[in-house]
C-alpha cells in the first residue's frame, strides 16, 4: 500500500496497524478507523460497513509454492485443488498463470 500512496503523492496519516482483518473491519464498523483490504477479504462480509474500489486499481501477487522434489501429502493435494478451482473461479486465467498451475501439476507428479 506504501507503494500505491508514494505513486500518488499522497502520505497516509497512520495511527495503528494490525495485521487482523477482522479486528480492522469491527473498528471500522464502530466508526473509528478507515481501512484498505483485498477484494478476497470483502466477499463474505458480515459487518456494517461501505466497501469502496481505489483509484487507481491496486493488486497484490498470492503465490502458493510447493517442494517438487517430495510428493503431496493427500491433504497438501486436495488443497492444490481446491486453490486452481477457486482461482481459475475468481479471475480469468491469462496464459502466464496456466502455464504457472500446469508446473505446479507436473512438478508434484
Amino acid at each position: 500500500m506504501s507503494n500505491m500512496f508514494e505513486k500518488q503523492h499522497l502520505q497516509a496519516n497512520v495511527k495503528f496497524r494490525t495485521f487482523d482483518d477482522y479486528a480492522l473491519l469491527s473498528m471500522v464498523e464502530n466508526g473509528i478507523a478507515v481501512g484498505v483490504l483485498p477484494k478476497l477479504i470483502l466477499e463474505r462480509l458480515n459487518y456494517r460497513v461501505e466497501v469502496r474500489e481505489i483509484e487507481p486499481p491496486c493488486s497484490r501477487i498470492i503465490s502458493l509454492i510447493v517442494n517438487g522434489s517430495t510428493g503431496l501429502s493427500p491433504a497438501a493435494s486436495r488443497f492444490l485443488s481446491v486453490f486452481e478451482n477457486e482461482l481459475a473461479m475468481r479471475m480469468s486465467l491469462k496464459p502466464k498463470i496456466k502455464e504457472f498451475l500446469c508446473k505446479l501439476q507436473c512438478d508434484q507428479n
